[in-house]
């Protein structure tokens, strides 16, 4: 499915390819969080390390519980950027079970 795959690639998948060849590097930007279930997120990353090269580099940004002050400069920031407050909540309440964060300290 992979024969080769180009030196700056973008591969999204759920599931890491067995048919990949060893990563020099893994950009993970803001994405675990769409995987709810923790030891899904576990294996997940279990995974990306498994396929990456000795000497290889993972960079992974996610995004983490907020407490409820956090949430409401968050909240306030998004209303500066023009959105209502109908809007933000809206939003928070489509991401419910499909946008799961963790606790920083489980990464």
């Amino acid at each position: 499915q992979f024969p080769s795959v180009p030196p700056e690639s973008l591969i999204m998948c759920s599931t890491i390819p067995p048919s990949l060849p060893p990563f020099d590097a893994v950009f993970a930007n803001w994405t675990l969080h769409f995987i709810p279930d923790l030891s899904d997120r576990k294996g997940y990353i279990m995974d990306i390390y498994a396929k990456l090269r000795e000497g290889g580099l993972v960079v992974l940004s996610e995004k983490t519980e907020q407490s409820a002050a956090v949430r409401s400069k968050y909240h306030a920031w998004k209303r500066s950027q023009g959105m209502t407050s109908q809007q933000v909540t809206t939003k928070e309440e489509a991401l419910k079970g499909v946008l799961v964060t963790a606790k920083c300290q489980w990464y």
